[in-house]
């Protein structure tokens, strides 16, 4: 009698259903109008799990058919209606989701995460503001962080999810096999800042929408705050599951070596070897440094991925992030042109240099600039710097559309590269996130 040792998928174990919560409002409870100040933390009053405070000064929340219906006030203003969570720790992992359906995406308001006990913009850790469409992202100290393209649609339902966490404080990115001895290597180290991802709309699965590396309250309160809205909210969770898996780079470099080091011997922390396929490369203080015109790479099995590099072009130079490269006469970079005080997106076709999109930006001499790429099928966004107001976007990238090789690439000696990170774009290991729901 022949015996197999697998299983069919109807006998495959499941996994049980994620069932450890701070903070969990589904709305499953009688219809009812919540009243001003109103404490909400009853199974009866819609929570199950944590506790909300509710303000309505001037609009309406209630409970309908298991849904909470937010009434815009007669008048415009923060503070006139939503609600506020218990505070709950940040940390590494730590998970945060709003399922939401707006019924004028033109009219203004926030959800995100507070730093302090109250509502208001002074007060928002990690807050994303919906307004005319746009979804912008704002930190702690009240710089905006994106601008356009990212758009929501009005009655359409859609998923935020915050993992918060995944850099240290000197913004290194968090690996689970941190080089021995690298500084902050303790995973304990790594609960600055946050991914922000999103499914609806446009967005058909998971998506890393958003990286921001600023902000490291201990105690964090989950908020909605609308001035001039009206929709639903649907669910409402904070979980105290670890989600950190969702952080892990497809490829890291921290370049922690020793001076001298080739960048071809180098061991990145994750995913592969680097290949120079230009010029030479070495690291210099924990930096990538060319000897001049030069273009190194990393294979991943991804086309879509989100990339993110600090970069520094000295007195000289004009470093760049490379994506979907093939060879050295075709591939995509995202360049801080120093010389023409430019952001620019290229494409470089059988040697062929065009820039596709471009901003003025301010490049200064030996300064760091923090350089964020996402490219999804024929798009490609860039935004450079600490306030990320000159983002660049081009549609119509068919170039190498499927090729997995990234990397950077500097025109002379003076460029240096730290912090080189790709990300999954979308999918994946990112629908661990429906557990949430």
């Amino acid at each position: 009698m022949a015996h197999t040792h697998g299983r069919s998928k109807a006998h495959r174990r499941r996994l049980p259903p994620h069932t450890n919560y701070f903070l969990r409002a589904r709305w499953k409870a009688d219809d009812q109008v919540y009243s001003n100040a109103q404490a909400v933390d009853t199974r009866s009053e819609g929570v199950e799990t944590g506790s909300l405070t509710i303000t309505d000064i001037d609009g309406q929340l209630e409970i309908s058919s298991e849904v909470l219906t937010l009434t815009a006030p007669s008048s415009d203003g923060w503070g006139e209606i939503g609600f506020l969570s218990q505070g709950f720790p940040k940390v590494l992992g730590r998970a945060f989701m709003h399922h939401f359906n707006f019924s004028d995406a033109t009219k203004y308001g926030v959800f995100g995460m507070n730093d302090a006990n109250a509502f208001g913009s002074a007060n928002g850790a990690f807050s994303i503001y919906w307004g005319n469409a746009m979804i912008i992202i704002r930190t702690d100290d009240g710089s905006t962080e994106t601008p356009n393209p990212y758009t929501f649609s009005s009655s359409t339902d859609y998923w935020i999810a915050y993992v918060f966490g995944g850099v240290d404080a000197s913004e290194r990115p968090w690996s689970p096999r941190h080089a021995a001895g690298e500084p902050g290597a303790a995973d304990s180290d790594y609960s600055y800042g946050m991914s922000l991802f999103i499914k609806g709309g446009a967005w058909n699965d998971w998506t890393l929408l958003w990286k921001s590396f600023r902000n490291n309250a201990g105690t964090l309160y989950a908020t909605l705050e609308s001035h001039s809205h009206a929709g639903t909210s649907r669910e409402w969770v904070v979980s105290d599951k670890d989600f950190r898996e969702l952080l892990k780079p497809v490829a890291l470099s921290t370049f922690y070596a020793v001076n001298g080091t080739s960048l071809d011997a180098y061991t990145p922390e994750e995913g592969n070897h680097w290949v120079e396929r230009t010029g030479d490369w070495d690291i210099q203080a924990q930096q990538a440094n060319p000897d001049g015109a030069a273009i190194a790479t990393v294979t991943t099995v991804l086309s879509d991925v989100v990339i993110r590099a600090i970069v520094n072009g000295g007195a000289a130079d004009q470093p760049a992030i490379v994506l979907r490269y093939s060879d050295t006469s075709n591939y995509w970079y995202v360049q801080a042109d120093r010389a023409n005080n430019q952001f620019e997106i290229h494409e470089y076709n059988a040697t062929v240099d065009t820039v596709r999109a471009s901003n003025a930006h301010t490049i200064n001499n030996d300064t760091d600039y923090d350089i964020f790429v996402s490219a999804n099928g024929q798009t490609i966004l860039g935004y450079i710097d600490a306030a990320y107001a000159d983002g660049i976007t081009y549609g119509s990238a068919a170039l190498n559309e499927t090729a997995k090789v990234h990397g950077i690439r500097a025109e002379n000696a003076a460029g240096l590269f730290n912090n080189f990170v790709i990300y999954r774009h979308n999918g994946g290991h990112y629908r661990r996130l429906d557990d949430l729901l």
